[in-house]
Formats: structure tokens, sequence, C-alpha cells
């Protein structure tokens, strides 16, 4: 394996065994097959040192860099057996997130991705040969997207989601002075709402002034009692 590769890897403090491991492209994707020296771990249950290699498993793992989105590493990892306690576990190569079989380094690019608005999840899916839901997923677990001040002017109503919602209906805060959205709520329920914007301070709801709703009742006793200054 060429050394720039473990240099852009990230892996010149990884035990890299250069006499095995090697690296190709195919149809614009760089695979490296990647083997680790020998060495003798702990094992993670009991803590002993009497431990040895057992056999070996091949996992498939997907890395990125800045320059290199789409990286294949075809990583061949030994099964250590605990003598003392007779526990296998894994050879562990850092950078990656255990049980994932992806690296932080692609998360990470992943997520810096997604901070182009014009960027749909299906771009960044494609670029870094993930699913569109793990690309979803990642989104809603790892970014947390505070709500907008309330305009003077507020729009509610509900869209159909089977999976946002428990419920099966999202609640919408839109601002069509600012034409954009202030908040996508899980629930529209009425006491789900009225909890929602009583933790709002009451000087942010004082000053909307006009709420657009359609005829469901529970819209319309919310926000009588939630913007008390505002022409519902």
């Amino acid at each position: 394996m060429l050394y720039d590769t473990i240099i852009k890897l990230n892996l010149k403090n990884v035990n890299v065994d250069l006499n095995k491991s090697f690296d190709y492209y195919d149809n614009n994707i760089h695979f490296v097959d990647l083997y680790l020296l020998l060495e003798f771990h702990h094992c993670p249950r009991c803590n002993s040192s009497s431990t040895k290699p057992r056999s070996s498993k091949t996992v498939t793992i997907k890395y990125s860099t800045t320059l290199e989105p789409n990286i294949i590493i075809n990583f061949h990892k030994r099964i250590f057996k605990c003598i003392s306690c007779g526990h296998l576990f894994f050879e562990f190569l850092p950078g990656v997130i255990k049980d994932k079989n992806i690296s932080l380094n692609t998360v990470l690019e992943i997520l810096n991705d997604l901070k182009n608005l014009k960027t749909t999840y299906k771009e960044v899916a494609f670029k870094y040969n993930v699913s569109v839901t793990y690309v979803q997923n990642l989104f809603d677990t790892k970014v947390d997207i505070s709500r907008g001040v309330l305009p003077e002017v507020l729009s509610i109503d509900e869209v159909y989601s089977k999976t946002l919602s428990k419920t099966h209906y999202c609640c919408v805060l839109y601002s069509p002075q600012r034409k954009c959205l202030i908040d996508i709520l899980p629930s529209r329920h009425k006491t789900n709402l009225i909890d929602y914007f009583s933790n709002i301070p009451l000087y942010e709801r004082n000053k909307v002034k006009f709420v657009s709703i359609d005829m469901w009742l529970n819209y319309k006793e919310m926000s009588t009692l939630s913007f008390p200054n505002a022409l519902v």
C-alpha cells in the first residue's frame, strides 16, 4: 500500500501491514484492502492479557475524505479469543463507528454537505454511497434546528405524515410574510400545542397580531389561549 493512502485515510498512527495491504481504483471508486499487524489485545470483558487470534472476518467500511468522498475499505479484522474467560472480540479500526461500518469522517462529511440548503438527501446519499434513509436518519439524530421567531402573522396548518408523527399529522407553523417555516411539530393535538406555546415567552407571543387557521376547533381554542393580542 502506498504511504500517501495511509495519510489520506488518517491511519498513520495505526500499525498497518504494508506487505499485505493494497489499494486500487474501479469505476472511480477507491478500494482499500486493509490488514493490520498482529498485536495482542486485552480482553474487553475481563481485561486479561491472555488472548490469541482465532480467525478473521472481512467487513466493508464506507470511508470519505474532503477530496475523495467514495472510498471502500475491506477491513480484514482478526477475531480474538480470551483464554481466561472465553470471550470473543474483534480488532478495532480507529475512526470507524462501532457496529455501523462507516467512518466518523464520512459522517462529518455528510453533515457538512447537508449545510447547503439546496442539497437533497438523494444527492448526498449518492455521493457517499449510502442509502437515502441513512442520510435522513443521520440528519434527524444529529441536527437540532431551533424554531424561528414568531411573526406578526402566523399561519397554522397540518400535513399528513405516517412516518414523522405517531398521530400521523404534523403541525406546521408558517410565516406568510417572511415566506418561511417557523417550526414543524410532531402533533396537532390541542394539549400538545398549548404546552409548546406556553414554553415561548409571553412577550414574544404578544407580538403575534394575526393567526390564520382552518375551521378545526382545536386550532381556534389553542390560538385564543396562546395569543391574547391576536385576531384569529
